[in-house]
């Protein structure tokens, strides 16, 4: 006996893929996560290595990216929407960078 849910499921029209749509669908399943090949567990561990190294590396070099950045002229909202930092970690960086102890916010 088939296992049926207990409530209906939602019908919806699809129609097949052609053309250039068929090759973005092939590259988009390709670079998906779900559509990785299987990895062994050796495999799964040195690529989570390598990842984190590199993340590392470069949260290593924010700071004086950052920095310079700011020395170069680029307001703090520019650094921000460029980036994805903070603000306030903007500010962080600025104000260690002379020497200035960090004002502790509200918590």
């Amino acid at each position: 006996m088939p296992f049926r849910l207990p409530w209906q499921r939602a019908q919806v029209a699809c129609r097949p893929v052609i053309g250039d749509a068929l090759m973005l669908q092939y590259t988009i399943q390709k670079r998906s996560i779900r559509y990785m090949p299987e990895l062994t567990v050796r495999q799964a561990r040195d690529m989570l290595t390598e990842w984190a190294a590199d993340r590392h590396a470069v949260e290593r070099r924010r700071d004086e990216v950052v920095l310079a950045a700011v020395e170069a002229g680029l307001r703090k909202s520019e650094v921000h929407r460029l980036t994805g930092i903070a603000r306030t970690t903007i500010d962080r960086i600025v104000i260690a960078s002379r020497g200035e102890p960090a004002e502790e916010g509200p918590r």
